[in-house]
Order: structure tokens, then C-alpha cells, then sequence
């Protein structure tokens, strides 16, 4: 078993790698969210339907540990590497192939919605 790698012992790398990404994707994304919804309530309610993606994902119990119609599912999504990819930085693990996928994932998410909140902002710009 490793020893308990406190998340201050990282190297500056390591620290902006695992606190960076994701939450700015996820910024970017609502963004585009809150432009594509007609009114706050409906921005919050897509928000709300996201919320469910952690409980399929590697964050509470292993995949392989999953029913074999959902592990493809967990496997696949968004948030298995990124967690996957934290949790081995913070317990001194070894991340393997994680941590690219982790960082895939968030520029595609980034690129998708920085793209789409142009678009969307454009859209509702030139309308007024």
C-alpha cells in the first residue's frame, strides 16, 4: 500500500494539473449552457442533468466492479480519467495512460464549448 501523498507534496505541475482543467472546462461549458437556455431556470436544470455523470464514473466504486451493460458506459465518459488520473496523483499511484485521456477529454470538452458559446453569444448579439 502507498503512503498518503498530501496534495501540497505535488509538483507545481502536478497541482495546476489536477485543479485546473476540469473546473475551467466546466466553466466554459455552463457558459455555453446559460447562452443556449431561454431562462436561468432552464440554465440550472441542464446543469442538474450533469450532475448525475460522477455516479457513473470510477469515482465511487472501480468499474470493473459495475454491471457488464453499464462498465463500457462508466469507461468511456468524461470523468473516469480525470479521477482516475486524481487519484493517483494523490496517493502516489501510477496513472498510466490517465492522465491523457484526462486532459483529452477536458480540451474537447473546452474546444466544444468555447465554440458553441461563440456561436450562441454571436446569435444573441446580433439579435439585439
Amino acid at each position: 500500500m502507498h503512503a498518503r501523498r498530501d496534495r501540497r507534496d505535488g509538483t507545481p505541475v502536478e497541482t495546476l494539473a489536477q485543479d485546473l482543467p476540469l473546473p475551467f472546462a466546466q466553466r466554459v461549458r455552463a457558459a455555453a449552457i446559460g447562452l443556449a437556455s431561454g431562462s436561468p431556470d432552464a440554465a440550472s436544470m441542464y446543469g442538474f442533468i450533469l450532475l448525475f455523470l460522477p455516479y457513473v464514473s470510477s469515482a465511487f466504486v472501480p468499474v470493473e466492479s459495475m454491471p457488464d451493460w453499464l462498465e463500457p458506459i462508466a469507461a468511456h465518459q468524461p470523468l473516469t480519467p480525470v479521477v482516475d488520473t486524481l487519484r493517483a496523483l494523490l496517493t502516489g499511484g501510477d496513472a498510466g495512460s490517465d492522465p491523457a485521456w484526462a486532459v483529452g477529454w477536458c480540451l474537447a470538452i473546452l474546444a466544444v464549448a468555447v465554440a458553441a458559446g461563440a456561436w450562441l453569444f454571436a446569435a444573441k448579439a446580433g439579435r439585439r
